[in-house]
């Protein structure tokens, strides 16, 4: 990654810090003031409709009252909305065909709550699109670690299994072992397949893997360089117990002076993304790196 800054900055409000609020950098939004105080139920196909990218309606009771998330069953009554389709995410940016949907979408509701309608510019909109998709591109780094068996042997699943277990990680759905913060739940780090199959509690009992892949996502979690250190050490741990090598992509053993630059490309990217006002791990960063 270039050491370079990104030259776009996005000014976040406490109230988009926080991801309760219309955020018109990253978000398509239009307004809409109804002629009366509108609830869920009527606003029409609002939540039926099916979208490419991320969408959501927001509503406020009054000015200057915070911004809620509408769902189908919020209770209460709204006297100002916000639709609000996401701009880009790692699916890419959105297009002039998303957009003129959105638009449509937004009519019809405009159109049920007795509300002014105001127009989206579809060009613009995905001209800017295409500017936040590239823009985010340079600050959307993963990093990994991968241990490999040494001497081309392969680790049994069970062993694998019983060891990542002890380490604090534990399987999900998706095949992979997440380790996650024991506050909120949420993933600091993975290990996956090396084979790029996903593990199961099955094929751990019957197969065999040449080795493992610790996966950090940089953007997506707070305080990525505390975690890039606790994430390091738990690997040089296991390669140990697994009597592996760790090693790069090109199956290169890693060194502890290759280990101090990869921490300094995550730093690089965690100045990056504050300096653009993308909270690591913030609501921003996760609609925008999700």
């Amino acid at each position: 990654m270039d050491d370079e800054l990104p030259p776009q900055v996005f000014p976040e409000t406490r109230a988009e810090r926080a991801g309760l609020a219309p955020d018109a950098d990253i978000e398509c939004v239009v307004l809409l003031q109804p002629e009366q105080a509108v609830t869920a139920a009527g606003l029409g196909p609002a939540f039926s409709a099916v979208s490419a990218k991320p969408m959501r309606w927001l509503g406020r009771r009054g000015v200057g009252t915070a911004w809620q998330l509408i769902e189908a069953t919020t209770p209460g009554t709204w006297n100002e909305l916000a639709a609000c389709l996401l701009l880009a995410n790692r699916a890419g940016s959105a297009s002039r065909t998303e957009i003129e949907a959105f638009q449509r979408l937004v009519s019809g509701v405009a159109a049920e709550v007795g509300a002014p309608n105001a127009r989206v510019d579809v060009a613009g909109e995905a001209d800017r699109a295409e500017e936040l998709d590239r823009f985010c591109a340079d600050l959307d780094v993963q990093i990994g670690l991968t241990i490999l068996k040494s001497e081309l042997g392969q680790i049994a699943g069970t062993r694998l299994r019983g060891v990542a277990e002890a380490s604090g990680f534990r399987l999900n759905p998706a095949g992979h072992f997440d380790y996650s913060q024991e506050e909120t739940g949420a993933t600091l780090y993975t290990i996956q397949n090396y084979k790029q199959e996903p593990f199961s509690i099955e094929s751990l009992r019957r197969t065999t893997t040449p080795g493992i892949v610790f996966l950090l996502d940089v953007p997506r979690v707070a305080d990525p360089v505390r975690v890039f250190d606790q994430m390091r050490m738990v690997a040089k741990r296991m390669t140990q117990t697994l009597e592996g090598v760790l090693v790069d992509d090109n199956r290169r053993p890693i060194t502890d002076t290759s280990l101090a630059a990869i921490r300094s490309q995550v730093q690089v990217t965690v100045a990056a993304l504050r300096e653009a006002h993308i909270d690591p791990g913030g609501p921003r960063a996760l609609r925008l790196f999700g």
